[in-house]
């Protein structure tokens, strides 16, 4: 989790808005040491002019491929969603932050307090004795308190360790899971519109008795990147 909180941390640092997909994820990936590059991080952007940035590491191609004619330039306003991952030592990571070119427009920025304020929601009920489907409730009716209705998720997050997804299941097939100390969880709270883009709150923590120690550390805020 430390690698792609690391790479995370470089989003503010991105270049501009002439720089294609592929060289801005490069930027955090060449500073990391080379033994811990197996990265699978993956970021969209949607654009103005219709296209999108979807960029991957392409020496691991098992995520989403990349279409060629789908990456362009970045603008000022595109939605950035960072949904990055790595495995070490045969554990997985995924951490999932958002960014906008230039800064947000009113509505980016109240759909993401609304996310946020749902993962918020989670980190604050999440516990041992605390039912993962308990989680999935909290999450969808905080995000539709705060504005965005209707929040409709299969999932808002998943167990993780040997797997990038793992029992419990944070969704309404959770509801007899019980949590326990000792569990690694991802809490996350995407939201996605075709035609308007996507954006995503991810994080990774430790279920405890008094509630969870959370595994990651990175920025939580719509970032900017600047062009």
């Amino acid at each position: 989790l430390g690698i792609g909180d690391r790479v995370l941390c470089h989003i503010n640092g991105l270049e501009g808005p002439d720089v294609e997909g592929y060289r801005i994820e490069a930027v955090p990936i060449r500073k990391l040491p080379r033994e811990k590059r197996r990265l699978i991080g993956i970021f969209r952007a949607s654009t103005r002019s219709g296209g999108t940035i979807e960029p991957v590491d392409r020496r691991s191609l098992r995520s989403w491929p990349v279409q060629k004619s789908d990456i362009g330039e970045a603008k000022d306003g595109d939605l950035v969603r960072f949904d990055v991952g790595c495995t070490y030592d045969g554990y997985w990571s995924d951490v999932g932050r958002t960014a906008v070119v230039g800064g947000p427009e009113a509505l980016q920025a109240d759909r993401y307090a609304a996310i946020l304020a749902g993962e918020d929601a989670q980190l604050d009920t999440i516990g041992a004795g605390v039912t993962a489907g308990q989680l999935f409730d909290v999450a969808v009716a905080t995000v539709e308190r705060h504005g965005l209705r209707p929040y409709r998720r299969h999932h808002c997050g998943h167990g993780i360790g040997s797997a990038v997804y793992e029992s419990p299941s944070v969704s309404p097939a959770g509801r007899d899971e019980v949590l326990q100390a000792g569990m690694v969880l991802c809490l996350e709270t995407p939201f996605y519109e075709i035609g308007w883009g996507g954006m995503m709150v991810e994080d990774t923590v430790v279920v405890t008795e008094a509630g969870h120690r959370r595994l990651t550390h990175s920025d939580r805020s719509l970032r900017v990147i600047s062009t």
